[in-house]
């Protein structure tokens, strides 16, 4: 076989590469989260499973997460919100026995994710049931966690499907499913209101590592 032979399946897998372009998610929308971390910590494998309600507000620069758990015997809620126009990240915990609220400030010029980043290289498409969800598959390097990530998307609109995030230096593997998509957001109040007992100023300065959205990677 020839060499121009060989090299004509590899080129045109870097021009269909290159010619992909990479999507935005939605401005403003509902998601619920199913999330599933396995680790290896000093020779010992744990899995930790969590269920999310996710909202994400691109043109306020705002996103949350809403969670809840059984503290003491009572239905306790979860919330973690990050505003990026005031950049700072309250976490809230609240029942009827202890409500509790941190503020802390995201470190400078901290930006809201949008779009699949420009680094990351299309890896193909595939679907989902009977050709019933088309999918496209990007993956790419972050930084912050040091972690390779695998994001996938709906083609064409860009919905958030699932991301599979491997972090080699600790020995950790992510998995985010995301389910029950909604255009806009129903109850804003139930994400984005910020009580009355979360301080005035920020008590702490988090590190980039520690505000990596859920809807790009598991904290």
């Amino acid at each position: 076989m020839s060499m121009k032979l060989m090299l004509l399946p590899l080129l045109t897998v870097v021009a269909t590469s290159l010619a992909q372009q990479k999507c935005c998610w939605p401005d403003v929308f509902e998601v619920d989260a199913v999330t599933t971390v396995g680790s290896a910590l000093g020779g010992k494998g744990t899995v930790s499973k969590e269920n999310l309600h996710l909202a994400y507000d691109y043109p306020k620069r705002r996103l949350a997460e809403v969670t809840y758990k059984m503290v003491a015997g009572q239905r306790t809620e979860f919330r973690i919100l990050l505003e990026y126009n005031t950049e700072v990240e309250y976490t809230i915990q609240s029942s009827p026995v202890v409500s509790t609220c941190t503020k802390a400030s995201l470190p400078p010029q901290s930006k809201m994710p949008h779009c699949i980043p420009d680094t990351a290289s299309f890896l193909g498409s595939s679907y989902f049931g009977y050709k019933k969800l088309n999918v496209d598959f990007f993956q790419f390097y972050m930084a912050q966690s040091m972690g390779n990530v695998t994001e996938v998307v709906s083609k064409g609109d860009c919905i958030p499907v699932s991301t599979t995030t491997v972090v080699p230096i600790a020995q950790l593997i992510a998995n985010i499913g995301y389910v029950n998509y909604t255009h806009g957001i129903i109850n804003p109040t139930k994400y984005f209101n910020i009580p009355t007992y979360c301080p005035k100023t920020p008590t702490d300065e988090l590190e980039m590592a520690e505000v990596t959205p859920r809807l790009i990677r598991l904290v």
